[in-house]
Order: structure tokens, then C-alpha cells, then sequence
């Protein structure tokens, strides 16, 4: 769904690929829980005495829920480390960034290549079967901005069609559950931050960074990006009940429902294939054993330095059945999944 616009991002300097806005969603008439919820319980890994607590993040969470988040505030104000969320960050050089005008210019770039190169509209680019099913969907969730989506080519209408769907189903971002997390690693004055972070160093003028944008959506597979709209709007069709039930345990403290089901972002995730097959494959999948990789290694540091760390990864890594779990449960640390 946002797979492009996060390559995006890597390719241009910060700002200049927030091309699409998030949706202003209307309150949701689905019973989803609101409130203090005591959010889910943690994964522990541990070498003798020394225990790795990780915080399982979501995406999207119930929009009005108000976390109670005594849990990992013991266990953050007892660490002697916290691993940040692993993620990627790009440099490009300094006359990229300083000059103001590439703003604008990365907003125009990013409309552009947000639209079919042949003007086509979305209409046209899918399956007729494909757009009446879009169509019934956009009359139930947001039948006035039918103008908005027809401009977009079909990667991109299906993460603002998924962000509207969840928006108005009651779901939102993480942002709050992230900042108070960050407020609670600030109280403990004498904890070490790591940062879990791979930088890939971007060379050449602003011209050579969007041309390698441009490179990047003109090499995205037209079949495969017509399955990642399927399975966006198969998913809100029929699993939004399903992505709020989940969403709902989580905040509740219950993570059963996610066992065993495909979720964003899995190996199988045709959008995610979408962008691994791309113009940058060498680059992301380089870059993604370099994370994976960073953070296994901190992992194994801490516990064997550390009485208590604390970690956040998304829920999808710690429940892959070769993820970051497995191989510290295959190298003799005990693990404790909730």
C-alpha cells in the first residue's frame, strides 16, 4: 500500500515525497473499543538473569483508545537499554536539503509519478470486475472523493483507499503509543538508547534522485501492482471486520487472533513483492538483511550485558516463523511468547 512512497522517501530528501495527505476521516459507527486498554503483552527473552522485553507494535490501533501503559513503564524504568524500532534513513547531500525550491519540486514530482504515465485514469487501468467491486466500496466509505481516487494509479489509490476504509472504521495511527513510550525512555535518566538504524547514503543533485524515482515506479510490475490493488480491496472488503477485531485484542491484551494468518507485509504480500522487484531491489534487500541483522546482534548484546532492555518490533516480525524470535530461540535463549 505505501510500499512506493517509502521508497520514495528514501530516494528524496525528507518532505519532498509527502505527496499524498492522510484522509479526514468521519467517527466510525463500528463498536470498536475505546478508553483505557491495558495494550498487549510483551514478548521476553532471556539468557539466565538477563531478560530482552520487546513491545509488539501495531498499525493501525483503535483511534480513541487511551493506552495504559503501566506495563512497559516497570519494565522501561528498570532497563539499562532501550533498542529503538529498527528503520531506514537516507543522506543525500547538503545542497539537496538546503535548498527550498526542491520542496516544491518533490511535491510536483511525487503528484506525477502518483498518476499513469499514459494519463490513463483508474478506471481505465483496472479490471472492469475489479473497479465495480472499488466502486461499491467507495459509496459505502467515501463516495465524494470518487475525483481524488481516479487520478491515482493503482498503487497508490490503494493506500489512501486503505487508509480512508480503517480511518472510517475507527482505526488510526500509532503516533500516540509511540510518544508515550519515548516520554517514559525520557524519565529514566540512566538508560542507554540504541538506535537500531541503517542510513543508505544517496549521491548526486536532486535531478539524480528523482530520475531514480522515476526509475522506480517505471520498473513496478503493471500485473503485480494490479494484485496489490486486488488484495487491498479484497482486504477491505471483506477482512476490515477482522483487521478491527485484531486491533481490538491488541488493545486489550490478547494477540491470539494474529497467529497464523497473513499479515502486511509478509513474504507473500504481493505490494511488498511489488516494490522487492523493483528498479532498487539490490537496495532494499540489501538494506533489509542489514537491519535484521543490526538488530539480532544488539539483541544478543544486550543480553548478555544487560539485567533488563527494553525493544519495540512490529508484531509481524515477532510472529514469522524465521523471524527475529525464531533465530534467538535457535541459538539457546529462552523465549516466553505471551
Amino acid at each position: 500500500m505505501k510500499a512506493v512512497k517509502v521508497l520514495l522517501l528514501l530516494l528524496l530528501p525528507p518532505g519532498l515525497a509527502a505527496g499524498q495527505t492522510e484522509p479526514n476521516a468521519t467517527a466510525a459507527e463500528e463498536i470498536i473499543v475505546t478508553g483505557r486498554q491495558p495494550g498487549p503483552p510483551m514478548w521476553r527473552v532471556s539468557n539466565g538473569e538477563n531478560v530482552l522485553w520487546i513491545f509488539p507494535k501495531l498499525a493501525p490501533v483503535p483511534k480513541d483508545m487511551i493506552w495504559e501503559s503501566n506495563k512497559a513503564a516497570t519494565v522501561i524504568a528498570e532497563a539499562q537499554e532501550a533498542l529503538g524500532l529498527p528503520n531506514m534513513s537516507a543522506n543525500a547531500s547538503l545542497g539537496v536539503y538546503a535548498n527550498p525550491v526542491n520542496l516544491f519540486r518533490g511535491l510536483r514530482l511525487m503528484k506525477r509519478l502518483s498518476r499513469d504515465p499514459d494519463g490513463r485514469t483508474l478506471e481505465e487501468l483496472l479490471p472492469p470486475e475489479v473497479y465495480t467491486r472499488f466502486l461499491a466500496l467507495q459509496a459505502s466509505y467515501f463516495p465524494d472523493e470518487a475525483e481524488k481516487f481516479e487520478e491515482l494509479r493503482p498503487v497508490f489509490a490503494a493506500g489512501l483507499m486503505t487508509g480512508t476504509v480503517q480511518a472510517k472504521g475507527g482505526l488510526g495511527g500509532d503516533q500516540a503509543i509511540m510518544k508515550a513510550i519515548e516520554r517514559l525512555i525520557r524519565r529514566n535518566r540512566d538508560i542507554v538508547r540504541t538506535e537500531i538504524e541503517v542510513k543508505i547514503d544517496l549521491e548526486g543533485s536532486f535531478g539524480d534522485l528523482a530520475q531514480r524515482a522515476e526509475d522506480l515506479t517505471a520498473s513496478l510490475d503493471p500485473a503485480v501492482e494490479l494484485e496489490c490493488f486486488e488484495s487491498q480491496l479484497r482486504r477491505m472488503e471483506e477482512d476490515i471486520d477482522e483487521i478491527r477485531s485484531r486491533a481490538n485484542s491488541w488493545a486489550q491484551g490478547y494477540i491470539d487472533e494474529f497467529r497464523g494468518i497473513p499479515l502486511p507485509g509478509d513474504d507473500e504480500d504481493s505490494c511488498l513483492v511489488l516494490i522487492v522487484q523493483s528498479s532498487e531491489q539490490e537496495l532494499i534487500v540489501e538494506s533489509a538483511r542489514r537491519l535484521q541483522n543490526l538488530w539480532l546482534e544488539n539483541a544478543e548484546r544486550v543480553l548478555q550485558t544487560n539485567r533488563t532492555t527494553f525493544a519495540i518490533l512490529p508484531i509481524t516480525e515477532l510472529l514469522k516463523a524465521e523471524g527475529p524470535i525464531a533465530k534467538l530461540k535457535a541459538k539457546g535463549y529462552e523465549v516466553r511468547e505471551p
